[in-house]
């Protein structure tokens, strides 16, 4: 009949319709990263404390980040907000700013438990105690240790049932936040052992500008033209910097080195710069200097 088909009509062009704010769709689904749901939040919190209507606050940060307001109300729950503050806190430089992989991973579930979760709880705390002490901590190490702390706990039949296999290693890793690093301090001592000397040599040169006879007021007893600041940066041709496995987001990796002075083995680069340009006060040339007495130099290179 003719109303029949009017109503057919009438549905299809409904059904045409776009319909606004429906999650269910054709397309793929999209993850979003952890430091993208904190954005969501921090900004689903500034506009509520602005309205009483916690509903209206939901739905315009969904419009705001074009995505589905049952996603905000989701994310706003508080057990995932616990979730989501306890994974970031480990990766959060600044107030704002996520740079480690935590930040840009999709979930939140730390992954399956493992079968030897006790014996990975021994061997995270003897690692951390090795690395306080600056000891370079290797994949081998890892492997190693583990396998003497199963044959403990469980003898020998645990350990021939145990396969570090490189599965294993790898969710050891991201269940410990552990990660690849490249030291950044190689000395003797760490940097928080070292900060006494750092202070008493600066209060010396303290009391050393404050003596003798001051030649201006606002400089006393130096003027810039007379302050240089000198440093030497190594020169290592002969390896590249040590690696080791340190809490992942660490902003010091610190390995002890016990032969001081190894990095410098081929040259050492000697930079001296004069506080200021002017009064014609020219800056020094950089300096590299070669290990050895200079005997094989010849009279041609030295002139």
């Amino acid at each position: 009949d003719e109303g029949d088909d009017d109503d057919v009509a009438e549905v299809l062009s409904v059904s045409d319709t776009p319909m606004k704010s429906v999650r269910k769709s054709t397309t793929k689904r999209r993850r979003y990263t952890l430091a993208y749901k904190a954005n969501v939040l921090s900004t689903l919190d500034e506009m509520q404390s602005n309205t009483c209507n916690k509903s209206r606050s939901v739905m315009a940060t969904a419009e705001k980040f074009g995505i589905h307001h049952s996603l905000v109300a989701k994310w706003a729950k508080k057990a995932h907000r616990q979730a989501l503050n306890s994974t970031l806190s480990t990766c959060r430089y600044g107030k704002k700013r996520y740079n480690s992989n935590d930040a840009r991973n999709t979930h939140l579930h730390p992954g399956s438990k493992s079968k030897y979760a006790e014996e990975e709880k021994t061997l995270l705390s003897k690692l951390q105690v090795t690395r306080s002490r600056g000891i370079k901590v290797s994949g081998r190490w890892i492997r190693v240790n583990i396998r003497r702390i199963i044959r403990q706990n469980r003898g020998a039949s645990g350990s021939a049932e145990f396969q570090s296999s490189s599965g294993w290693f790898n969710s050891f890793l991201r269940r410990s936040r552990l990660s690849l690093r490249v030291t950044s301090n190689a000395k003797a001592k760490s940097a928080e052992e070292r900060v006494p000397a750092v202070k008493k040599w600066h209060a010396q040169l303290r009391r050393r500008v404050q003596k003798g006879r001051r030649v201006s007021e606002k400089w006393g007893r130096w003027l810039p033209r007379n302050r240089f600041n000198v440093d030497q940066v190594p020169l290592a041709l002969h390896s590249a910097k040590e690696r080791t496995y340190a809490p992942t987001g660490a902003s010091n990796v610190w390995v002890a080195d016990s032969k001081h002075g190894d990095d410098k083995r081929e040259a050492t680069l000697q930079l001296c710069v004069c506080l200021t340009a002017d009064d014609g006060v020219e800056q020094p040339y950089p300096v590299v200097i070669f290990r050895g007495q200079g005997k094989r130099i010849s009279a041609q290179e030295k002139a």
